[in-house]
C-alpha cells in the first residue's frame, strides 16, 4: 500500500507524507480499522488529529476523537476542552471527553501529579479499547508523542539506570497503542499547524522546571547541543530504534527458552541455571507475568536475590516476591504461588500453562489430560463438551489456567460478549466453583470454557471457509482426586 494522492488532500505536505510512510512501515493502522486520537489540545496532539484526519481515506479508517479532563488547572483546562470539541465538530469528527479527578488519585495511591494522570489515562484507554473489543469493534489509541519526546524519554530512563527495556523509549505500537508521529520534530509540528493558521492551546505548566521532564527539555538537552555542537534529539531516537531491534532478538529468545524451561506450571531450575544470566533475567520476568498475571515486571532487586539464590536454592526452601507471592523450589522445579494466608478463606490459585500444538499433556492439578492435534477433516469431529474445534492462528498464545478479574468471552453465535463471570452465572455454574473453571485464555479474553462455550473469535466449525490451519482440542480425566491448582474438583464436565 503507498499513500495515495487525491485533489482534495494534502499531498504534497513533506510532514503528510512523512507520517503516512511511517505508519505503513510500522503497521500502525490496517485497512477498516478505527482510530481514536487521543487530543489535549496542545500543538502535538492537535496536529496528530489533523494528519490523521487528512490521512483516512487514503488509508481506510474511522477517526474519533478522546479528551481526558484531568481536573487540574481550573478554567484553562475547561477552556481546552471546549476548544478540542470545536475543532472536531469543524472537522465533523466523532468527540468525546473523560474527565479524572487527578489530584484525588495522587493522594490516594501517594504519587506524583504525572504519574497519576499517565495512569489514569492508559486505564481509560484500556477501558475503551476493552469495551470495543468486546462489542467486536476492535480500536487503536493515537498518541501525540514525537521525537523530541522520545529523546527526553530515553535520557529519563538512562537516569534511572534502566536496561535495554527502559532505553529502548517508546515504541511505535504498543499494544493497542499507536504513536503515528514518533518520527517527527516539535518544531515540525508546530510550523505544519502555522502553515495553516490553526491555533492550539498552550499549558503554561509546560514552561515550567518543576518536573524532571521538563528539565531535561529545557536545560539538559540544549546544554549538550551548546556543548558538543549537534543536536542530540535525532542520534538518541536512533539510538533507540537501534537498541529496540536487540530488545525484540532478546524477547524472542528468552520467549523460546521460557517454553524449554516451563513444566506445566513451573520452571526446570536447571534448565534455569544454564542460562545466560540476561536471558536468566527475561525468563524470569516471563515466567512471573506468566504464573501471576501481574503487569509489572519483576523488580530488578528481586530478579538479582533470584539469581543469587539459583546455585544455593534447596528443595522446599522459598524466596519472598512482590505483591503477596513467593518463589519455592520444589523437586527441581521453580514455582510462583501465593504466600499463605491461614486467616483468609481459600482462593482459586491460577497456573497458567501455554497451550502447545500438536501435543498431548496431562494438567496435573486439575486432573485432566489435553489432547491437541492439527484437523485434517473437520467433517469427522464429534463435539460435545470437552471436544472443540479452533483456529490455529488465533490460540497459538492461549494459556491453560483458571478465572481471573477482568476475564472476558463472546460465546459463539452471540452479538455480543460480556465479563466471564456474568457469563458462569447465567450458566448456573455455584458461585463456589467460579474460581476454578478451567479455561483457554488469551490474555483476559477466553477462548473456550470446556463442559460450556467457546469465543466467537477463536473456534470453527465444519464447514468454516478461512486462512490458515484448524486445531482440535479434547479434555480427558485422569482421576477424581481433589484438583491441586484449587484445592477442589475442577469445574469442568468433561464427556
Amino acid at each position: 500500500m503507498t499513500c495515495r494522492k487525491t485533489p482534495d488532500s494534502d499531498s504534497a505536505d513533506p510532514l503528510r507524507e512523512q507520517v503516512c510512510q511511517f505508519i505503513l512501515e510500522h503497521r500502525l493502522i490496517e485497512p477498516g480499522s478505527h482510530i481514536v486520537a487521543a487530543v489535549s489540545g496542545g500543538a502535538d496532539s492537535l496536529a496528530l488529529l489533523h494528519l490523521l484526519h487528512g490521512l483516512r481515506q487514503d488509508l481506510s479508517f474511522s477517526l474519533s476523537c478522546l479528551h481526558i479532563h484531568h481536573g487540574l488547572r481550573g478554567p484553562e483546562a475547561d477552556r481546552d476542552c471546549s476548544f478540542v470539541e470545536a475543532c472536531c465538530q469543524r472537522l465533523a469528527i466523532p468527540f468525546q471527553s473523560r474527565a479524572v479527578a487527578v489530584s484525588q488519585l495522587a493522594a490516594e495511591k501517594h504519587q506524583g501529579l504525572e504519574m497519576a494522570a499517565r495512569e489514569a489515562r492508559r486505564a481509560i484507554f484500556r477501558e475503551l479499547a476493552d469495551a470495543n473489543a468486546a462489542a467486536g469493534r476492535p480500536i487503536r489509541i493515537a498518541l501525540a508523542h514525537h521525537l523530541d519526546d522520545q529523546a527526553e524519554t530515553v535520557l529519563l530512563h538512562l537516569g534511572r539506570g534502566a536496561g535495554l527495556d527502559g532505553l529502548v523509549g517508546m515504541r511505535p505500537l504498543d499494544g493497542f497503542m499507536i504513536r503515528p508521529l514518533l518520527a517527527c520534530r516539535r518544531r515540525e509540528l508546530e510550523r505544519y499547524l502555522e502553515s495553516r493558521a490553526l491555533a492550539w492551546c498552550h499549558d503554561q505548566s509546560n514552561d515550567e522546571d518543576f518536573t524532571i521532564r521538563n528539565r531535561l527539555r529545557h536545560q539538559v538537552l540544549p546544554t549538550w547541543q551548546a556543548a558538543l555542537g549537534y543536536d542530540p534529539v535525532v542520534l538518541l531516537g536512533r539510538a533507540a530504534a537501534n537498541l529496540a531491534g536487540d530488545q525484540d532478538f532478546l524477547e524472542l529468545a528468552s520467549e523460546k527458552q521460557l517454553a524449554a524451561c516451563l513444566r506445566l506450571d513451573a520452571l526446570d531450575a536447571a534448565g534455569l541455571r544454564a542460562l545466560h544470566p540476561a536471558l536468566q533475567a527475561r525468563v524470569m520476568r516471563r515466567y512471573w507475568r506468566l504464573a501471576t498475571g501481574h503487569g509489572q515486571d519483576l523488580g530488578r532487586k528481586h530478579v538479582l536475590a533470584w539469581q543469587n539464590w539459583l546455585d544455593r536454592a534447596r528443595s522446599g526452601q522459598q524466596l519472598d516476591l512482590p505483591h503477596g507471592h513467593v518463589l519455592s523450589l520444589e523437586d527441581g522445579l521453580f514455582r510462583i504461588r501465593n504466600r499463605p494466608d491461614p486467616a483468609a478463606a481459600p482462593e482459586a490459585m491460577p497456573c497458567p500453562v501455554p497451550l502447545v500444538v500438536p501435543s498431548s499433556m496431562v494438567l496435573a492439578p486439575c486432573q485432566v489430560r489435553v489432547t491437541a492435534a492439527f484437523v485434517e477433516n473437520d467433517q469427522e469431529i464429534v463435539y460435545n463438551g470437552a471436544v472443540e474445534c479452533f483456529w490455529f492462528d488465533r490460540i497459538r498464545t492461549c494459556v491453560w489456567r483458571t478465572r481471573m478479574p477482568g476475564d472476558r468471552i463472546h460465546p459463539v453465535r452471540r452479538q455480543v460478549g460480556k465479563p466471564l463471570k456474568k457469563y458462569l452465572q447465567e450458566r448456573h455454574v455455584p458461585a463456589a466453583e467460579r474460581d476454578h473453571c478451567l479455561v483457554l485464555a488469551d490474555g483476559a479474553e477466553i477462548a473456550w470454557v470446556p463442559g460450556h462455550d467457546g469465543g466467537e473469535p477463536y473456534v470453527v466449525r465444519p464447514g468454516d471457509q478461512g486462512e490458515g490451519r484448524k486445531v482440535m482440542l479434547r479434555l480427558e480425566k485422569t482421576g477424581e482426586k481433589r484438583n491441586g491448582c484449587t484445592g477442589r474438583k475442577p469445574a469442568v464436565q468433561v464427556k
